[in-house]
């Protein structure tokens, strides 16, 4: 959507977006991943436990199961995608502000999979857009749609879809 050709749409609703990009990783992660990818490449790696015990990307138990036991959930990922994702993630954090189309962006505060330091990023470089508007859940987490508290979340797309304030 920040492109120089986006997507047809008339509006945009990004949940917890993907903005943890090379600018908000640390210098450990840089050159971490940077290795990886380069002496690794396709090398499958799921992450330590101990380094993701507790982290959740929802206070939705019955959802997290539900993700643990679909197939088709990912858990092990190649150095060389991690790497690409990471450079995907800081194309969208320096994208945001030229995204033309009105937006929405939601983002809880127990979000552990993008950090607050990069949101802020992401949002300090878009700077003052009249098209954007931002929710803020105290009780969110990344997955915000999945979340136990998913009907505010609902309430306020639905306002804002009709173009009314956020009832939150």
């Amino acid at each position: 959507f920040a492109s120089s050709r986006p997507p047809q749409a008339d509006r945009l609703i990004l949940l917890g977006p993907a903005v943890w990009g090379w600018s908000s990783q640390n210098t450990f992660n840089r050159v971490g991943l940077a290795a990886g990818a380069r002496l690794l490449g396709g090398r499958v790696v799921e992450p330590p436990s101990f380094a993701v015990r507790h982290i959740r990307a929802t206070d939705n138990v019955v959802e997290l199961l539900r993700n643990g036991r679909d197939p088709r959930f990912i858990l092990g990922t190649r150095f060389d995608a991690l790497h690409g994702l990471v450079g995907l993630m800081e194309e969208a954090s320096e994208g945001l502000g030229r995204v033309q189309v009105p937006t929405l962006l939601a983002y809880g505060a127990h979000d552990r999979i993008v950090p607050p330091a990069a949101m802020k990023l992401a949002l300090e470089r878009a700077g003052e857009r009249p098209n954007m508007t931002t929710a803020y859940y105290p009780d969110g987490w990344h997955i915000l749609n999945r979340d136990m508290e998913a009907e505010r979340l609902y309430g306020d797309v639905a306002a804002w879809l009709e173009g009314k304030p956020l009832p939150s």
